[in-house]
């Protein structure tokens, strides 16, 4: 018996039917890889991590205390080319609405569990309805305070040139990465890196406006502290806020000198140029990490033991790819060379 998708009309206790999970999951899967593999195969981990649901969504997992899944994508020769987890959300709930909303357009809400032989009986759980009608909002109120955003200065003009890169790789992004090549050297071979769970950190230093480029940034790295604090297993890496109050101990009060630039983490499986981060790693930095300049970083871990090392930056409502370039000595060498 194949793994199936019980279905519970108006997300009621009442089971409707069920469907093969295998014709909802394999589309989505597929996308992951953004490449053909002939004789592609794909296994799932469900894992017992709860996920927030939102209680308007249309489709809704009826037993969220396991609402995330890992995905392992084999070729024919059973070697893995992606391993990562995604939730549910993503896996099943918004590929099954739209093939509901098609099936079924008389019924606009909707519950679902996984089943199957090798599962457990995941108890069901019926959500909350979405509260219709409800206003919070007191007329004729006064705000006892008013909350202004500081502005903080803008940072200082530098160009690469005054770092010694005289091949400056403009890319897309907004950002060009510069890092010491000591440190780039670290990050690709010295640091110590599991290959069973994710880890990550904090990438520190200093940002300037690019003086050749305007309304561009160079984001100088000096440091790559590990995060602690940390929750990590393959399933997922996650910062705390204990994490972010080590990192900030360590960072001079004067915010025109070494800041946080942003973050890295790892992922467990070759990289591809078709394949960056995760949604779940997206989410992460844009509820996070909310200046434009602010990078993330992500280093791949290959089977032969190669690394990969990638920085994105945000666009919109996405990430694109940033240019990165070693650098001789970092800050003391701009310094030398600074008029």
């Amino acid at each position: 018996m194949e793994l199936g998708i019980e279905l519970y009309p108006g997300g009621e206790l009442k089971r409707s039917h069920t469907i093969p999970l295998i014709d909802i999951v394999r589309p989505v899967v597929k996308q992951f890889l953004a490449y053909p593999l002939p004789g592609m195969r794909f296994l799932l981990y469900l894992a017992p991590v709860p996920q927030y649901e939102d209680p308007a969504a249309s489709v809704v997992n009826m037993a969220p205390d396991y609402g995330y899944a890992v995905v392992f994508i084999f070729d024919q020769h059973m070697r893995l080319h992606y391993r990562h987890p995604h939730p549910l959300t993503e896996l099943v709930a918004e590929p099954l609405a739209r093939r509901l909303r098609h099936d079924y357009p008389e019924e606009d809400r909707w519950g679902y569990r996984l089943c199957g032989p090798e599962l457990p009986d995941l108890p069901l759980e019926k959500p909350t309805p979405p509260v219709e009608g409800a206003d919070w909002t007191r007329k004729n109120a006064r705000a006892k305070f008013r909350i202004r955003r500081l502005e903080e200065a803008p940072p200082p003009p530098a160009t690469p040139a005054e770092f010694g890169v005289t091949n400056h790789p403009h890319g897309n992004g907004p950002v060009t990465v510069l890092v010491p090549q000591s440190l780039h050297d670290y990050l690709l071979r010295g640091m110590p890196l599991s290959t069973e769970v994710e880890e990550g950190g904090f990438l520190t230093g200093r940002i300037y406006r690019n003086g050749d480029s305007p309304g561009r940034w160079l984001a100088e790295i000096t440091g790559v502290p590990k995060a602690q604090h940390t929750g990590a297993s393959l399933l997922h890496f996650t910062f705390t806020g204990d994490s972010f109050a080590a990192v900030k101990r360590g960072l001079p009060a004067d915010r025109t000198a070494e800041r946080l630039l942003g973050w890295y983490h790892t992922h467990l499986f070759p990289a591809r140029e078709e394949m960056g981060l995760s949604s779940i790693d997206l989410e992460l930095h844009f509820t996070t990490f909310r200046q434009p300049w602010q990078l993330a970083g992500l280093i791949n871990l290959e089977d032969n033991g190669r690394r990969v090392l990638r920085f994105y930056v945000r666009h919109n409502r996405t990430m694109i790819r940033c240019p990165h370039c070693p650098i001789a000595g970092g800050a003391g060498a701009r310094d030398e060379v600074t008029p």
